[in-house]
């Protein structure tokens, strides 16, 4: 089959055009978080990327909304059990967090009988490799919908993303500072990050 021949540059500005968000599209294959009926649960996906880590630490940016999952060693306080594992696989493992969601719902306005997904990314940051999500753009659905209809946030109800522009501002990785260290539970741990972390090679393996 011929292909179309490319037409010579016509001077075309990327004023007006935005970068259609991700959320828009089905990304069932990408990592993903999600909050429902008090649980949180990370998708096969999250645990792809790091296929030697059974457990990571919650991190939580609360000015920028930011939520970061960090792969670490076993004995590592304040750690998530995120996968459970059988016949040699693992499959992603429901923590239950009352308190923790609460904080999370009332910091982001969410709605309790809603569940939340959020879309996350592999960066890497200080010499760690990390998922990021970022709160604000949360997917949600209501539990008593049949089937769920996804309800976005009401600053996408008239864009189909960012401006190119501004978009390639925010696509830098940012410095991992200001965070939280939560523990998933009946208890909340604030402390710095500067804790003993697994190192990650470039593919996400332990290294």
């Amino acid at each position: 089959m011929d292909r179309e021949p490319i037409m010579p540059d016509i001077g075309l500005s990327m004023d007006g055009f935005q970068v259609v968000r991700r959320e828009f599209f089905a990304h069932t294959k990408e990592p993903s978080l999600s909050f429902s009926r008090y649980q949180t649960y990370v998708n096969a996906a999250c645990l792809a990327q790091f296929e030697d880590a059974e457990r990571a630490q919650v991190l939580i940016n609360p000015q920028k909304h930011i939520l970061a999952l960090r792969p670490c060693r076993d004995s590592l306080r304040d750690s998530l059990l995120w996968c459970a594992a059988s016949d040699g696989h693992r499959r992603p493992r429901k923590s239950t967090c009352k308190l923790f969601f609460a904080k999370i719902a009332a910091m982001m306005g969410w709605d309790q009988n809603f569940r939340y997904k959020i879309s996350g990314r592999l960066v890497r940051a200080n010499g760690e490799a990390l998922l990021v999500f970022d709160l604000a753009a949360a997917e949600a659905y209501p539990l008593d919908g049949n089937p769920p209809a996804p309800v976005f946030p009401n600053g996408w109800r008239d864009q189909f993303g960012l401006p190119v522009a501004e978009h390639a501002q925010t696509s830098e990785v940012p410095v991992f500072n200001s965070y939280s260290i939560f523990t998933i539970g009946e208890s909340s741990a604030s402390e710095n990050v500067d804790h003993e972390s697994i190192g990650i090679g470039e593919n996400g393996s332990r290294c």
